[in-house]
């Protein structure tokens, strides 16, 4: 008696591994890890064994594709994700009569293909799909769990051994576009919540896939649960986007250039502002408090900027400061700006040396902002 191989997916379920021929290997999903939290690779499986179609529930980014791309590698099956947009129709699915130099002839959709060849399949965002492809999905769905081809002489398309069904769709109420499921067509599934990992996993995800350090992970997954948790923002800042930010932040070594193009364009007109405030409370502080031979500008420490350049009255000459106090915006009349290293800060001068200059008993970092001509190597620290 042949044995049958099984992949592990926990202790209570195994799922069977595909031994059989599959005629096109590359729609194989290559191996990706995904982090089970929640088990809600366990749930899946329970369902698929059971023969239940699967519907995944879950913010965008949060996983769902991955976790069935993850189980298709595990157990060798093929596998097809159909997006289901406001274009898709159901000639897309079931297939269409075209025309060619020899006449007419017939070609099947992506949903019939997968069905005779026993794939996997995703219907994506299926809360946005048609009415027409909805009734396509009731038949396909039905015990009876097969499709006809209407325009085919009412073919019938009964699914090959091997096929599996999923579906999924975002929260409703976070998403414009999306509609509540007929209770009907919902009730055919097995519902399973896909949430976003919690943060020190999701750190981990981050440093696995591009390298990064624990603790830049760990600063950009913080500043993601914040976003998260801010009911007036719809920015579904997902882990996919994490990982976007996490491969560019070595090209610049800074949180808020390598953000600009992987998070924050990405947020939407009513959200675009909150997420700069949210990502300059997180990061604007010093990248660097060493000046350029690496002495740290610590509180309390004296430092002479040695350049010369504008002070009050139009006068020029030495600044010497103590650095009492630092990441504090300060607002306070008289205040002026200058800037040493990559960092904009506020001086505020108390009393007036006369030749030896002004000294200065506060130097407080506010913001990026203008080079006032003082640079690291205008600095030292006494």
């Amino acid at each position: 008696m042949k044995t049958l191989e099984e992949f592990t997916v926990s202790p209570r379920v195994k799922l069977a591994i595909n031994t059989g021929k599959i005629a096109d290997k590359e729609f194989i999903p290559k191996d990706i890890d995904f982090a089970d939290h929640r088990k809600p690779l366990e749930q899946v499986a329970i369902a698929m064994n059971a023969g239940w179609p699967v519907l995944l529930e879950g913010a965008t980014g949060s996983g769902k594709t991955s976790l069935v791309r993850h189980l298709a590698h595990k157990t060798g099956n093929a596998f097809v994700r159909i997006n289901l947009n406001g274009g898709t129709t159901v000639e897309d699915l079931v297939g269409r009569w075209l025309i060619d130099e020899k006449g007419t002839k017939w070609v099947d959709g992506l949903l019939t293909d997968a069905l005779k060849k026993g794939y996997w399949v995703l219907f994506d965002e299926i809360n946005a799909a048609s009415a027409e492809i909805l009734f396509i999905l009731h038949q396909l769905l039905d015990d009876d769990a097969r499709i006809v081809l209407v325009e085919k002489g009412k073919e019938v398309v009964v699914p090959a051994e091997g096929y599996r069904f999923f579906a999924s769709m975002n929260p409703m109420k976070d998403y414009a576009g999306t509609k509540e499921l007929n209770p009907a067509l919902k009730s055919r599934f097995c519902i399973v919540k896909v949430e976003f990992c919690p943060p020190d996993v999701e750190a981990e995800i981050l440093v696995t896939r591009t390298g990064i350090a624990l603790d830049v992970a760990k600063s950009m997954v913080k500043f993601a649960v914040e976003i998260r948790a801010n009911d007036k923002m719809i920015f579904p800042l997902s882990t996919r986007d994490l990982i976007m930010w996490a491969s560019v932040y070595p090209k610049y070594n800074k949180f808020i250039p390598s953000a600009e193009v992987t998070v924050v364009n990405k947020a939407g007109e009513d959200d675009i502002q909150a997420v700069q405030t949210i990502l300059g409370a997180h990061f604007m502080v010093p990248d660097s408090k060493t000046t350029a031979d690496g002495k740290a500008i610590g509180i309390g420490t004296k430092v002479v900027f040695k350049s010369e350049f504008p002070k009050a009255g139009g006068q020029t000459g030495t600044i010497v400061a103590d650095v009492l106090e630092v990441a504090k915006k300060v607002k306070a009349s008289g205040n002026r700006d200058f800037k040493f290293g990559n960092l904009r800060w506020v001086v505020r001068a108390d009393k007036d040396c006369g030749s030896k200059g002004t000294v200065i008993d506060k130097v407080e970092y506010i913001r990026p902002g203008t080079d006032f001509g003082v640079t690291n190597e205008d600095i030292e620290v006494i």
